[in-house]
């Protein structure tokens, strides 16, 4: 079983709570932090050269059809000129890097679940014997995800577990939400 969580959500639900346990300045903003690992990713040649940042994808958004993300001019990803295997390597050499940093670092490449999948369909083979469930699914429908899982695992239906409690959302956003530019832009970006 794997659980997804929206990515864009994801990084601003960890980017509030680094703020709420110190391990960035209050007065850092989620956008600013956004353009700031766009560029490390670009540094270390996970995203290509070039990719456009928040603020230029708000400038062109209107201009370009940024919806066609194999659009190699546009397409944020240093992959299309490299095998996956390549890829591979450069995300794994991010990873490494990521290994001995607390959780304010590289937010936004924990968002990039295929590459994090990939090991896991290796060994599991294909998506027949993986389930993938979106966290909002679950937090949005707990009984009929758990109902889910049970067939999924080949479990009697009348089996119905002890919910010990509901799974939850937005425990450290305090009630903060996503700029709705930034979370277009990270919607593109993850696509």
């Amino acid at each position: 079983l794997v659980t997804l969580r929206n990515p864009a959500e994801r990084a601003f639900s960890q980017f509030c709570m680094c703020v709420k346990q110190g391990l960035l300045p209050h007065n850092t903003t989620f956008e600013s932090f956004v353009e700031g690992e766009i560029d490390q990713l670009m540094e270390r040649g996970f995203l290509k050269e070039g990719t456009l940042s928040l603020s230029e994808y708000e400038k062109k958004r209107d201009k370009f059809d940024l919806s066609n993300v194999m659009d190699k001019t546009l397409s944020p990803f240093a992959f299309h000129d490299v095998t996956l295997e390549e890829y591979a390597e450069i995300a794994s050499k991010v990873i490494k890097l990521t290994e001995d940093l607390r959780g304010a670092n590289f937010m936004l490449f924990r968002g990039f679940y295929a590459l994090q999948l990939l090991p896991w369909v290796e060994i599991f083979g294909p998506r027949q014997q993986m389930m993938i469930i979106k966290f909002e699914d679950l937090t949005d429908n707990q009984p009929h995800v758990e109902e889910r899982i049970l067939r999924f695992a080949g479990i009697e239906s009348p089996f119905i577990p002890e919910r010990k409690r509901d799974i939850k959302r937005n425990g450290f956003r305090g009630g903060a939400e996503i700029n709705p530019m930034t979370k277009e832009y990270l919607k593109w970006l993850y696509q």
